[in-house]
């Protein structure tokens, strides 16, 4: 058996301390300086606020592996264990679970990218990518949930609700940096999108670390955090309730056989799980985790303990996927029959959903490129069972990335189509009002000539009546002003310029001709 030296501080208290110690090292001390910034500002303002000794009743669920060893204590035992961390955290809860079961400051860190959120704070630059040798034992998976609306909103206000949904998430991420109006175990969402008229959909994060008592051990902790704690109904208000609070989430379908769905469904739960009107399908992972897997294959592979949450990620992608699909499809058959002043609605409803699944497909290649490391799991002595749980997680992940490069294909095409008929549609406007110019140019070159002589001899200066043949002398006077309006109007200097350079030309041939002397014999 292994004997595991703790890596960090067996205490709640020590635990805090030295994370704070590592935020503040710099440059001049390790090349390691400002890990942990998240977590120890985290830590930093729960201890100004009072609120760092605050209780997290049922914040995480600690499932035991092994057979032998206390259940109730895993960290006491040799057995292997999955940690299930739900909602907002507060900050006795990490200390206490990453002093009692070694877990690193990288894993909250990571999760908690939401305090690192701020631009204006110069301590803190939350990372957007990360390497893949990075994510070989911290991985953060984007769950995302659909959500409809009882109703319909008016085809006028889709800008408005792009624009409102925006407003209200800068607020939701501003209360949540600042903590304000937040409870441990509370629901938190990353992310809130608008598809059309009839859908949206939130995003919600789940970071899962691994953990070794040391690299070559058979001992090791699977530590999961999902942003989905209590009903979001009983958590901070978001945009995804909407004006009318008439919202509801899409079940996310875990395909299984029918005694595992008996038996997650008569797992006992707390009344405040069960309590709320906006129920979701991601919370439940978190209860009776693993009934679908076999138990002690769980107890030896990590990756294959994971199972479980990948299927259930793959499951929440292909819905996600299915629901682009239909709103790419409604929105092109509903642009045939579209006015046109309407039709911008669907090339923005294009042109989100190519952005929204761009953004998708770095997630998907987070994942695979996770899968893809060697050390996360080791092959050569996995069972058949996790061989091939792998292989058929590895299959779908590449039909998700695949199918996703499809639907942004098709909005790329739809999107340049509609922009080819735009176009089309200018240019025939174009050549419409062309024709109604060089009308009314023909119109006027008649017309004010004539205008301009009527004017002229209308004018009491000279008395016209007095002269005679009167109309004779207005027709002489309007047929050179009529010629001269029609010079003006069709003088193009690039045709005069060629007829001169041509006259200029053929007059330097001739005079050329007169000058070449004739030939003499001269014998």
């Amino acid at each position: 058996m292994d004997i595991a030296h703790p890596m960090y501080p067996t205490t709640a208290a020590g635990y805090h301390e030295w994370v704070i110690q590592m935020s503040d090292l710099s440059p001049k001390e390790t090349l390691f300086s400002g890990n942990c910034k998240r977590l120890a500002k985290f830590l930093h303002d729960a201890e100004a606020s009072g609120t760092k000794n605050q209780e997290a009743r049922g914040f995480a669920t600690v499932y035991s592996l092994n057979l032998q060893g206390d259940d109730n204590d895993p960290a006491k035992n040799d057995s292997n264990s999955i940690i299930y961390i739900s909602g907002y955290p507060s900050a006795r809860a990490l200390t206490e679970i990453g002093s009692k079961y070694q877990i690193g400051p990288e894993f909250f860190d990571r999760h908690l990218s939401f305090v690192g959120d701020d631009p204006t704070n110069c301590r803190i630059h939350p990372s957007h990518y990360f390497l893949p040798s990075q994510q070989q034992f911290v991985l953060q998976l984007s769950i995302p949930s659909i959500g409809g609306v009882h109703g319909e909103w008016s085809h006028e206000d889709l800008r408005k609700k792009h624009q409102m949904n925006s407003d209200k998430m800068n607020e939701y991420m501003h209360d949540l940096r600042m903590g304000k109006g937040w409870r441990p175990c509370s629901s938190v969402v990353r992310s809130s999108e608008i598809h059309d008229f009839l859908r949206f959909s939130i995003e919600q994060f789940v970071t899962v670390d691994i953990s070794r008592a040391n690299p070559s051990s058979d001992r090791w902790t699977v530590a999961i955090w999902s942003d989905a704690g209590a009903d979001l109904s009983n958590s901070p208000v978001g945009p995804w309730l909407g004006s009318t609070n008439h919202a509801h989430f899409r079940p996310i379908n875990l395909h299984g056989s029918q005694p595992e769905l008996i038996g997650i469904k008569h797992e006992k739960r707390s009344a405040s799980v069960l309590a709320g009107g906006l129920p979701q399908s991601l919370p439940l992972l978190r209860y009776a985790y693993g009934r679908s897997l076999e138990r002690t294959e769980m107890g030896q592979n990590p990756i294959y303990a994971l199972d479980e949450l990948f299927r259930f990620y793959a499951a929440s992608e292909t819905q996600y996927l299915d629901m682009i699909a239909s709103v790419v499809e409604t929105s092109i058959s509903e642009d045939q029959n579209t006015p046109p002043e309407r039709q911008s609605d669907t090339r923005m409803i294009l042109l989100h959903s190519h952005r929204m699944l761009r953004r998708r497909l770095s997630h998907i290649t987070s994942m695979l490129n996770f899968l893809h490391l060697p050390a996360v799991w080791d092959r050569a002595h996995a069972s058949p069972r996790a061989k091939s749980a792998m292989s058929s997680l590895c299959v779908d992940i590449e039909y998700l990335q695949l199918s996703n490069q499809e639907l942004m294909a098709r909005c790329k095409h739809e999107l340049d189509i509609i922009t080819s008929q735009a176009t089309f549609e200018d240019a025939r406007r174009g050549i419409v009002l062309s024709r109604n110019s060089q009308k009314f140019a023909a119109f006027a070159a008649f017309y004010v000539p004539l205008t301009f002589t009527c004017g002229v001899f209308g004018m009491n200066f000279v008395e016209i009546d007095g002269l005679k043949k009167g109309v004779q002398m207005w027709i002489v006077v309007s047929i050179p002003v009529f010629l001269v309006s029609l010079l003006i109007l069709f003088w193009n200097s690039n045709y005069v310029i060629r007829i001169w350079e041509g006259a200029c030309q053929r007059a330097k041939r001739h005079l050329g001709s007169k000058r070449e002397p004739e030939p003499r014999d001269i014998l």
